[in-house]
C-alpha cells in the first residue's frame, strides 16, 4: 500500500507571498494547469490501483484533489477539514515581510492571537491518520491526501512515527510536490520518493494569465480560434513559484511555536 502526500498548486497567496494559512486562497491559472499536469501524470501511474483521495477543504487544496479525482475516480472524494493548513493567527493574510515577529508593530498580536501551535497540528495528524486507519490493507491501494506545506510536514512526520521508518530523509513540498510512502502488511514502511515534480517538466507561465486567480466559468481563449489561425504564443520566462519563502516560512514558524513553549514533534 502506497500514501502520496500532495501539495496544492499555485494559489494567489503563493503568487502574492503572504502568510496564507487558513485563509482560503483560489489557485491562479498557473496553478490549475498544474494540477491538471499533476493528474494526468498520476493516471499513467495509478490506473489500475485502488483509490481513495482526501483533501483539505481549503479551495487552493479541493480544487487541485478535484483535478485528480475527476481523472482516477470520477470526481469522487474525501474533503476532510483535518488536513487544513496551520492557522497562522495575527500573520493570516500579512506578507512575510510584515509577518516578522520582531517587529514592534506586532508585538501585542503576537501575544493575543498566536495562532496553532506544532502540538496542535500533530495532534490533527494524528487524528487523521486514526481516521484512515480502518482502511482495510491491499498491496494495489493507494491513499492520496492533498493539503499544505507545513501541515504536510506535521502529517509525515507523524506517518513515520508511526510506521517506526527511522532516518527519513527530510521534506518540504513545491506546489503539486508528490511524497511517497510504502507500508507493508507489517505496518512498518519506507519513504519511497520526496517532492517529485517531474509532471512539471515544459510547463510555462502564460504571461499575465497565469498569475490570475483560476476561474472555473472563464472560456479558454483558444476556443475562440480556428487552429490554423492560431498564432504560436511565445512562452513567458516568468519563474514558476514553488514558494521559495517556504523554508524562510517554515524557520519563521517554528521559532515562534519555540517562543510560546511548544515542543517540537
Amino acid at each position: 500500500m502506497r500514501i502520496l502526500l500532495i501539495r496544492h498548486g499555485e494559489s494567489t497567496g503563493n503568487r502574492d507571498h503572504l502568510w496564507a494559512g487558513i485563509t482560503d486562497h483560489e489557485l491562479t491559472a498557473h496553478g490549475f494547469l498544474q494540477a491538471q499536469r499533476l493528474a494526468e501524470h498520476l493516471r499513467g501511474k495509478l490506473a489500475h490501483c485502488q483509490l481513495s483521495i482526501h483533501c483539505s477543504d481549503l479551495t487552493r487544496a479541493r480544487r487541485t484533489a478535484q483535478a485528480i479525482a475527476d481523472v482516477l475516480t470520477d470526481g469522487k472524494l474525501c474533503v476532510d477539514k483535518l488536513l487544513r493548513e496551520q492557522d497562522l493567527g495575527w500573520r493570516e493574510g500579512l506578507t512575510f515581510k510584515n509577518g516578522d515577529r520582531k517587529d514592534p508593530v506586532n508585538a501585542c498580536k503576537v501575544h493575543t492571537h498566536p495562532g496553532e501551535t506544532k502540538d496542535d497540528m500533530n495532534v490533527r495528524a494524528a487524528d487523521f491518520i486514526q481516521s484512515i486507519s480502518p482502511l482495510s490493507y491491499s498491496q494495489d491501494k493507494v491513499i492520496v491526501i492533498v493539503s499544505h506545506g507545513l501541515f504536510l510536514l506535521r502529517l509525515y512526520s507523524e506517518l513515520c512515527a508511526s510506521l517506526c521508518i527511522q532516518n527519513a530523509p527530510s521534506a518540504m513540498w513545491s506546489n503539486t510536490g508528490v511524497t511517497t510512502l510504502q507500508i507493508n502488511k507489517a505496518c512498518s514502511g519506507s519513504v519511497m520518493m520526496v517532492n517529485v515534480t517531474e509532471h512539471l517538466q515544459g510547463l510555462k507561465r502564460t504571461r499575465g494569465v497565469g498569475s490570475a486567480a483560476y476561474d472555473a466559468k472563464q472560456q479558454k481563449v483558444s476556443s475562440f480560434f480556428s487552429p490554423k489561425r492560431t498564432k504560436r504564443e511565445t512562452p513567458a520566462t516568468t519563474k514558476d513559484m514553488d514558494e521559495l519563502d517556504v523554508r524562510t516560512a517554515i524557520d519563521a514558524i517554528d521559532a515562534a511555536c519555540a517562543s510560546s513553549g511548544s515542543r517540537d514533534g
